[in-house]
């Protein structure tokens, strides 16, 4: 069913990264994994996922600064960017939406809420 939506994790946890990943190849979805900003940023130009899950709080490359870069690249500003945040993150959420992030979900999160907002961008 979602064997073709090809979902890119950017997630420097690597526990959430694989437990996400994990969930996600359950249901039928292709996950690569990025462990911060810029190794994403060079893995989405690659592989031109369906969608992104970007965590905000990053080395090297934080989400805010990922996203954009990703929203002014032509091969990947179409792909939809999922923001992952804790609830300090507030104000980075907000600089996110105007950077052009689709939607949000907090840390931690149900698995099946993250899937339902999912398939809401892959429809």
């Amino acid at each position: 069913m979602n064997n073709k939506y090809k979902i890119l994790i950017v997630e420097d946890d690597k526990d959430i990264a694989k437990g996400v990943a994990e969930f996600l190849r359950i249901k039928g979805y292709e996950t690569f994994l990025a462990v911060n900003g810029k190794e994403g940023v060079e893995l989405a130009k690659q592989i031109k996922p369906n969608l992104i899950l970007l965590d905000i709080q990053m080395p090297y490359l934080n989400g805010k600064e990922a996203l954009e870069l990703l929203k002014n690249d032509p091969s990947t500003y179409r792909i939809p960017v999922i923001m992952v945040t804790s609830l300090s993150d507030t104000e980075d959420l907000k600089e996110s939406f105007k950077i052009g992030a689709a939607d949000y979900v907090i840390k931690p999160f149900l698995m099946d809420r993250l899937e339902s907002k999912i398939k809401d961008y892959l429809k």
